[in-house]
């Protein structure tokens, strides 16, 4: 067994997709002859909103062994930041944490000292330093301060380590700002990502367009998808859940401002004008009180065809969907290669999903080639597919599809995911 040491600041029971995407190598690379040890942070609570992720957790260091792999979850101490966040946010003293947040932003690129992280940095140091045989560390981000640990880990021990982004880091165009300050930060950021990111032996990320925009800025680190994926084992009783009794379209997860959600919600307007009896359930988004102003703005008067959930434990969440009789995913207006975590959810769940609008990237060709696209383009076109789709559940009591590509699915799987990290460890090791 080659061992490797995974440095992530999300892991379970943290209730997070991007805890999953490390779960996921956790429980399955023993199965490429890769023993990983993972160090993370302490999440003795659930997270239900933004703010729960930043509160303090934890008294005491825990070591937990498994059958496939080991893991180390420290204390977590929230920084005097985070804790303005979670007091402040909606408050005339907003202003305040913005400006913690500045220097925090600031001190995050120039030093380790005084980060609520320091520790997950001391620790993995700890361990490189007892355990010899470890040959390859591998981090996740964000937070991207992690790979100022590796960078130094790398100094310290001479350890090869790959840099797994998930999302993009400064060239992430979805969080681009015109604040003077935030474009300072970004500058800056930049610089110290070429210098940290440099010394990696390999990067991923989970689309071939971020990959190119990575190595953009760093040319001479080889750069990989790897792909998000779905966990099997949650999936595993799709076909014995009954569908919901009313026509139901099933949103799942965030809603950011770029995402033209109008251009669906329009065509579900007429749909209700038209005698369509339609529920359409937003799981996961009451929390978001932006997202939810948006689209309760445009539907003035059709509440009632209208739920919001709080985040959910993923088991309530997938049976929600699973009596869905339609998934609805949108794109990101301008941007290409966001696929979103629920991607892989819709494709692990073998339904319909309306694609609306599309991206014309990874959403519509992954969705096309596992056989589970409806695209519409504009609002007259998803209300003429509403209209057939809803036709067809009247016949039926469901949508009809022409045909699954199970092999297709199976290979978006976190497992079958797990084995293009291995790929790259034992060409690293």
């Amino acid at each position: 067994m080659k061992k490797v040491l995974i440095l992530s600041y999300y892991f379970p029971p943290g209730n997070m997709t991007a805890s999953e995407r490390i779960y996921s190598w956790a429980q399955h690379l023993n199965e490429h002859h890769i023993y990983p040890i993972i160090v993370t942070r302490s999440w003795d609570h659930v997270v239900k909103n933004s703010s729960d992720l930043f509160k303090s957790s934890g008294s005491k260091i825990e070591h937990k062994v498994h059958e496939n792999y080991e893991v180390y979850y420290l204390p977590y101490r929230s920084s005097l930041k985070d804790r303005a966040l979670v007091h402040l946010f909606g408050t005339k003293w907003y202003p305040l944490y913005l400006t913690l947040a500045f220097l925090s932003g600031i001190r995050e690129i120039y030093s380790i000292w005084g980060s609520p992280l320091l520790p997950l940095y001391k620790f993995s140091k700890k361990i490189l330093t007892s355990q010899k045989d470890i040959k390859l560390l591998i981090v996740s981000g964000n937070p991207f301060e992690l790979f100022h640990f590796a960078y130094k880990l790398k100094k310290q021990f001479a350890i090869q380590w790959i840099a797994d982004y998930r999302d993009d880091w400064t060239t992430n165009e979805l969080h681009l700002s015109t604040n003077a300050f935030k474009k300072l930060i970004q500058k800056l950021s930049r610089k110290k990502e070429i210098k940290w990111v440099s010394t990696a032996s390999w990067f991923f990320s989970v689309s071939s367009h971020y990959v190119k925009k990575i190595q953009n800025i760093l040319p001479q680190v080889p750069g990989k998808v790897l792909l998000n994926g779905y966990m099997e084992e949650n999936y595993n009783r799709n076909d014995q859940t009954e569908l919901s009794d009313d026509f139901t379209i099933v949103y799942t997860g965030s809603l950011y401002a770029h995402q033209p959600i109008e251009v669906f919600l329009e065509a579900f307007k007429k749909a209700i004008d038209n005698q369509l009896v339609i529920q359409l359930i937003f799981v996961g988004l009451k929390g978001e009180s932006a997202a939810v102003k948006k689209v309760m703005n445009i539907c003035k008067g059709y509440e009632r065809y209208i739920q919001f959930t709080e985040r959910l434990p993923k088991k309530e969440a997938i049976l929600i969907q699973q009596q869905a009789h339609l998934l609805l995913s949108t794109c990101y207006a301008d941007l290409l290669g966001i696929p979103g975590s629920k991607l892989y959810e819709y494709i692990a769940l073998k339904k319909p999903v309306l694609v609306c609008p599309p991206d014309h990237d990874i959403i519509e060709n992954t969705l096309r080639e596992t056989g589970q696209a409806f695209i519409a383009v504009n609002t007259e076109e998803a209300f003429q597919l509403l209209n057939k789709l809803y036709q067809d559940y009247l016949t039926d009591g469901k949508i009809k599809l022409p045909a699954i590509n199970e092999s297709a699915i199976i290979k978006y799987s976190r497992k079958a995911q797990t084995q293009v990290l291995a790929e790259t460890i034992h060409k690293l090791i």
